[in-house]
């Protein structure tokens, strides 16, 4: 297990919070902490850090609304599903269900 840190930072490059936590590899602990971004409505962008090596930096999207957000999801799910490198599915596919998340979170501050 690897340790990495994820670092939640506000649009003034402000820190939020931040988070310490072990992984079996990068692409795990992008996920993890991809997921505590919900919890950090103030975060604009979330950093993972495997020591002086950033792994993500993945900025929230633009979109301003949940449908917004579910639209961008189904258009990055079709192009995933028309892409032909495993690899690059993969990654699109990921950012489709980063996409989803963010609804997810955007739909439960509006209730």
């Amino acid at each position: 297990m690897r340790q990495y840190h994820c670092y939640f930072v506000q649009k003034d490059g402000a820190a939020a919070a931040w988070r310490a936590f072990e992984s079996a590899n990068d692409g795990e602990a992008e996920d993890y902490a991809l997921g505590l971004l919900s919890g950090y409505p103030e975060a604009h962008k979330v950093e993972v850090w495997d020591e002086t090596r950033l792994t993500l930096d993945y900025t929230r999207s633009a979109a301003r609304s949940a449908s917004d957000l579910r639209r961008l999801c189904y258009l990055a799910l079709a192009a995933a599903q028309k892409e032909n490198n495993p690899r690059i599915k993969q990654i699109i596919a990921s950012c489709a269900v980063r996409l989803a998340q963010e609804a997810e979170a955007l739909e439960r501050r509006e209730d």
